[in-house]
């Protein structure tokens, strides 16, 4: 039974789609972090050039933030809209809907998403 589950994962793009999202997930957590600290200033007197450097860091940095959002979107938005294939694949999607449902979710693709899961399910009886 284990062989199977593993076989059906392997099998169903939605594991693809979710671990592109995780993926996405870490790259923007990263860039937010790296942008929270160049905001953070540690109340040491700096120079000139110290502040200007800084300004032209955070440029830097609140692009790469805005990409890695966009990434995280377009990743999120295709795990959305990757049907699951399997039973292991559709609970693994129901256990992303049920974090993605507790923010403020896209109810279209929410509901597009939990079509897809039934289609699976109903397939797999």
């Amino acid at each position: 039974m284990c062989d199977q589950v593993g076989l059906e994962a392997g099998a169903d793009p939605i594991f693809e789609a979710l671990n592109a999202l995780r993926g996405a997930q870490e790259a923007q957590a990263v860039a937010a972090r790296e942008l929270d600290g160049a905001l953070i200033f540690s109340g040491e007197a700096l120079s000139k050039a110290m502040i200007a450097w800084r300004l032209y860091r955070l440029a830097d940095l609140e692009a790469a933030e805005a990409e890695a959002a966009e990434a995280l979107y377009e990743a999120e938005t295709a795990a959305l809209k990757t049907p699951p294939t399997t039973v292991a694949g559709s609970v693994a999607m129901l256990a992303f809907l049920q974090s993605y449902l507790g923010a403020e979710p896209d109810m279209g693709l929410a509901i597009t998403a939990i079509g897809h899961v039934a289609t699976a399910l109903a397939s797999n009886r």
